[in-house]
């Protein structure tokens, strides 16, 4: 993010701290307490893009005490100890709590996905992406993963069936043509 999201990420910070701190009895403690949670998150992903790993980690973890149900922040906690220690067993615990936490949105299952793929475990991520297009046939990316890992694993004809099944069932997504 800019010099001035982060500017105002930590103003709002500062502000629900205060208003938390000043206000333990507030109705509104709930509301804060998420606002803060989302809040640190965001400046730890800033932080995390900028490879300060210290940071991030702090944040994301105050954010998860604050609203354990924070499965954002859980996410990209998991990418942290991917991205910093190549911690994949971490990194998959953390991405099995998203799982837990949104299992609609299917966040989790894609970020296993890519931990395989950036693992160059191919049969891995195209067993686990099978069973994930089958969870969530309503998500065309997912789709569009599997045909690609089936190109690059040279099965051109599923491939290309794939393809055209996203072509088929979202004619919209100009990027699968």
């Amino acid at each position: 993010g800019s010099l001035r999201e982060m500017k105002e990420t930590t103003s709002a910070i500062n502000i629900l701290v205060k208003a938390i701190n000043d206000y333990p009895q507030s109705e509104n403690m709930d509301l804060w307490k998420r606002l803060l949670s989302d809040a640190y998150t965001e400046k730890a992903y800033g932080f995390q893009n900028n490879k300060q790993w210290i940071e991030a980690e702090e944040l994301y973890k105050r954010a998860i005490e604050l609203r354990d149900e924070n499965w954002i922040a859980w996410k990209y906690l998991g990418w942290l100890y991917y991205g910093r220690d190549k911690d994949i067993e971490k990194a998959i615990s953390h991405f099995n709590k998203v799982i837990e936490l949104s299992p609609d949105s299917g966040e989790g299952y894609r970020d296993i996905g890519d931990i395989f793929i950036k693992e160059k475990e191919f049969e891995k991520a195209l067993d686990w992406y099978r069973d994930v297009i089958t969870k969530f046939p309503d998500k065309p990316g997912f789709k569009m993963t599997y045909a690609n890992l089936l190109r690059d694993a040279g099965q051109f004809e599923q491939s290309i069936g794939v393809y055209k099944n996203v072509i088929e069932d979202f004619p919209e997504e100009v990027w699968a043509y």
